[in-house]
């Protein structure tokens, strides 16, 4: 017999080793698993956001699993310009290219949503300056060491000091006496 003849297939197991792209596959489905186990805790703003990145993780692990199935095929099929070896192909860079798609469309919708978060914060932040400039009390900032940050206009009417002269000079002995009417040391 020659030698050709008695070639035995080589067990598919045993001729592939553990590579990173194996490892892949795993690892996006414990991140789909991960992100499915979180979907309560998603704003109502975020579902649909969160549906599209849901959708390109899973379609991700479907990429990664034909591009571990090609490592399982036959050298003469997967060198080859067979059906099953183009179905592979096609379907691995097809499913990676989609999960990119659909990973953008998720990521595209956070835009909108981001922009009216910062609309909001402005609007507050303008509603609490107002409130500040506005308000019938005394709005007075000091740092650590006793020194005046700001004060709003109705401080700076009630105590007779620009916010201008306050800056810098301490509390105590500017707008507080040192010593309070019954001669305690503040």
């Amino acid at each position: 017999m020659d030698g050709a003849a008695q070639q035995v297939p080589p067990d598919l197991l045993g001729a592939v080793s553990v590579s990173g792209d194996m490892l892949l596959f795993p690892a996006g489905l414990l991140f789909s698993y991960f992100l499915w186990r979180e979907r309560h805790r998603i704003a109502l703003e975020f579902r649909s956001s969160w549906r599209w990145l849901f959708l390109a993780s899973l379609v991700m692990c479907l990429g990664f699993a034909l591009n571990v199935l090609g490592d399982f095929l036959p050298p003469a099929v997967g060198q080859s310009v067979s059906p099953a070896a183009m179905v592979v192909t096609v379907g691995k860079y097809g499913a990676f290219l989609l999960a990119i798609g659909f990973f953008f469309s998720g990521v595209r919708q956070w835009y909108p949503l981001l922009l009216s978060v910062q609309q909001e914060a402005r609007a507050q932040a303008s509603f609490y300056r107002k409130l500040v400039q506005e308000a019938n009390s005394v709005f007075l900032r000091w740092d650590t060491d006793g020194r005046v940050l700001s004060i709003n206009p109705y401080g700076e009417k009630l105590f007779g000091y620009s916010e201008a002269e306050l800056k810098g000079r301490h509390v105590v002995g500017t707008i507080v006496r040192e010593r309070d009417a019954q001669g305690y040391d503040l």
